[in-house]
């Protein structure tokens, strides 16, 4: 998020009905109109793009920095993916209803896809959240709605039909919001895309015809479990009978090989209290 994020008024609270929620949503609207998010200008001293890039990068680890750039390179959608910093300082300086919310941060359409969840069901959610934190919720929209966008463009969508998967996106959205107001919060948390019955439903109303890239698509996805990430990132050591990350560098460096970077000691000290921690959280 940006250093420039505007001030988030933490006395807002919620009402207690569906009908009250409704009403101070539309009592927002005279504040903020909904025309005031129509249009995005370059504020007087924007913030310069690049620099942002190099004040996040003087964080990361050096050796990783030109893959990184190379990757976000390829298209106009991977440099969007991997700039959320510049899109949330530009949208530091745009209205917002003062509604706070633990928001995704990142809320990209490269940032969902299809996974079992521990009902064993195959479902389609928000899978990335390393860039969460509070703050309005319109940005998450924003940020979804812009790069439902510049995927189309990327990969060939036509303009009339892009403004279309825009639009029903944000109506998506804007109606799934309205049923969860109905609900109860165990409802809402429970709640879930469940993959089969949406390809289902949208292969019976669009043509009839199964989508093949649809369906392969989720025949891939169950096996993309932890045995498979173990297979991939991971080697058996015939000496200790043991699995061993591999070292590949520089995406993947085991502990034992980043000396350059880090205190060892310490690391594996830190590495312990947040293990013990987390597992007296279970």
């Amino acid at each position: 998020m940006s250093e420039n994020h505007p001030i988030i008024d933490m006395s807002w609270h919620m009402a207690d009905t569906p009908l009250g929620q409704a009403k101070a949503g539309i009592a927002l609207r005279k504040t903020t109109p909904l025309e005031s998010h129509a249009d995005w200008k370059i504020v007087p001293r924007r913030r310069d793009v690049i620099g942002l890039l190099e004040e996040q990068s003087a964080q990361r680890v050096p050796d990783l920095i030109p893959l990184r750039y190379y990757r976000m390179s390829d298209s106009a959608f991977t440099f969007y993916r991997g700039t959320a910093l510049i899109m949330a300082n530009d949208l530091a300086h745009t209205p917002t209803t003062g509604i706070p919310v633990q928001a995704v941060g990142d809320a990209h359409i490269g940032n969902f896809g299809m996974f079992r969840s521990p009902s064993d069901r195959l479902v389609f959610d928000i899978n990335d959240f390393d860039e969460t934190a509070t703050g309005p919720w319109e940005w998450d929209v924003k940020r979804l709605a812009v790069s439902v966008e510049i995927c189309g463009r990327a990969n060939g969508i036509k303009e009339k039909d892009r403004r279309n998967a825009v639009a029903r996106c944000v109506h998506s959205y804007r109606d799934h919001i309205r049923q969860f107001s109905q609900m109860d919060f165990l409802d809402v948390w429970y709640d879930h895309l469940d993959v089969e019955a949406a390809l289902d439903h949208y292969e019976s109303t669009v043509n009839g015809k199964r989508n093949r890239t649809l369906r392969d698509a989720a025949l891939r996805a169950p096996v993309r479990d932890s045995d498979h990430a173990a297979a991939k990132l991971t080697y058996l050591d015939s000496g200790e009978k043991r699995l061993r990350f591999r070292s590949k560098p520089p995406e993947l460096v085991p502990i034992s090989e980043l000396q350059d970077y880090a205190d060892l000691g310490v690391l594996r000290e830190r590495l312990d209290a947040l293990y013990d921690s987390y597992r007296q959280s279970l």
